[in-house]
């Protein structure tokens, strides 16, 4: 008996080789940046209807010569076709081939990709995309660091963390009801205040959309993992985490009339960076951690208790802060016009006319960091 195959089963597709995808990609890529359609391509190259749009999705085989004739039609070397292509020498692991679905992921993803302007805002997600995978690698991998224990453990952790050009800002045990995601016996409150951290940041900064939280998450991240903790940023969200609410646990920190948290010393110009999550009740020395208890009673009282005139409600130029308030669209469009200009350069009028913390005043390039970054997220 004769068997009788469907004409329309063509039976199971070629699995793609990682090296057709990219050249395909880059085919893709090349042909829309010259308006040109699969069969405009097709015709010019002189191959059959159809094959264009095969080499894209890595499905075809490309031979020499038609690869060849591709370059000459897109007017770019052959080597164009293999730009970022990844190192192949080494024998990729039966996980890393693709499958079907993961072949239509990456090639949308890349296909994106390509078609991003310029070479550095592509270089910029090229760093995001490793930083994000580095941090994931991390979570995922075992920790077998010792758990910090005995009346130094503390101290350990002031110094690592010191070592990255931030410090430690405090640290508690949580209750409950403090909003973490997880059993956690300390929390370390990890934070900036003076030049140490806009230094380190500057030698260790990479094109990325958004460099200094990048940067944070890498170093921080490293830091978790030889403590031997797990690691949260306030960057990450929604959700976000309750920051300020730790911050006001185990740090001598209080509402100021603007509405950022005013401290003794730093004045307005601190941050918080990240926190430092142990499955432990590591012993905590006072005040950082006051034993524990975020209702302990404050070490100093809040220097806006004794401060008058309240400078910071009446410097801004656009009027952008009364008590407690902050009017958001009235700064950012005051900042995105030619008046705004000193306060982009020079910085926020409002923080600057407070009188405490003048010591620990950004710099004038890290002022202007700052400003940017949040007229580019309020326009975003």
């Amino acid at each position: 008996m004769k068997r009788h195959i469907a004409k329309n089963n063509p039976g199971p597709a070629r699995r793609g080789d990682p090296v057709d995808f990219h050249v395909g990609l880059r085919i893709q890529a090349l042909r829309r940046e010259r308006g040109l359609s699969t069969r405009e391509l097709d015709r010019t190259v002189g191959i059959s209807s159809g094959s264009v749009d095969k080499f894209e999705r890595g499905t075809g085989r490309l031979s020499s010569g038609t690869l060849l004739r591709l370059a000459k039609a897109l007017g770019v070397s052959v080597s164009a076709f293999y730009d970022g292509l990844p190192d192949t020498r080494s024998k990729p692991d039966a996980t890393d081939v693709p499958g079907p679905v993961r072949d239509a992921d990456q090639q949308k993803l890349l296909a994106a990709f390509f078609e991003l302007p310029t070479p550095e805002l592509r270089m910029s997600i090229v760093g995001l995309v490793k930083s994000l995978a580095a941090s994931s690698r991390k979570s995922r991998a075992p920790n077998n660091s010792p758990p910090l224990s005995g009346p130094d453990a503390y101290d350990i952790i002031v110094k690592a963390v010191r070592n990255t050009g931030m410090i430690c800002r405090g640290a508690f045990h949580p209750a409950p009801h403090d909003g973490l995601p997880e059993r956690v016996g300390t929390l370390v409150l990890i934070g900036n205040a003076g030049p140490a951290l806009w230094d380190a940041f500057s030698r260790d900064r990479r094109p990325e959309p958004d460099p200094l939280d990048s940067w944070t998450r890498r170093v921080l991240s490293e830091v978790a993992m030889e403590l031997g903790a797990n690691v949260l940023f306030p960057f990450d969200g929604p959700p976000y985490m309750p920051f300020q609410k730790w911050a006001l646990a185990c740090d001598s920190v209080y509402p100021s009339p603007i509405g950022p948290l005013i401290h003794p010393v730093y004045g307005l110009w601190h941050a918080y960076r990240g926190a430092l999550l142990f499955k432990d009740r590591i012993a905590l020395p006072d005040p950082a951690g006051r034993s524990g208890n975020p209702y302990a009673p404050r070490d100093q009282e809040s220097p806006c208790s004794c401060c008058d005139d309240k400078p910071c409600l009446t410097a801004c130029p656009v009027s952008a802060f009364s008590y407690l308030s902050y009017n958001v669209p009235a700064c950012a469009a005051h900042l995105d016009s030619p008046a705004g200009q000193p306060c982009m350069s020079n910085g926020c009028q409002a923080r600057l006319a407070c009188p405490v913390g003048r010591d620990f005043i950004h710099g004038p390039e890290q002022m202007r960091f700052h400003m940017e970054h949040f007229l580019r997220a309020r326009k975003a």
